[in-house]
């Protein structure tokens, strides 16, 4: 069975993906000066990265949901 995490736990997860975000987006900005022809690559690879995070995320929120319902009709 999992737990719900803490606020703070919460917190400090959606802090770090927003660091990790903004170096990735920083460092292929600066990829993208370098080699202008690279931006449909980089744009592709941001979309790519938040699609993993929001389907993660919607697993994850389809399970704990799952999981309510089913203890709920019990």
């Amino acid at each position: 069975m999992s737990t719900i995490p803490s606020f703070r736990n919460s917190l400090f997860l959606a802090s770090l993906t927003f660091s990790l975000f903004l170096i990735f987006g920083y460092v292929s900005d600066l990829l993208q000066m370098r080699h202008p022809n690279w931006i449909v690559a980089d744009d592709v690879m941001m979309a790519g990265a938040a699609a993993v995070l929001v389907f993660r995320y919607e697993r994850e929120r389809s399970r704990f949901l799952s999981e309510n319902c089913a203890s709920s009709v019990t």
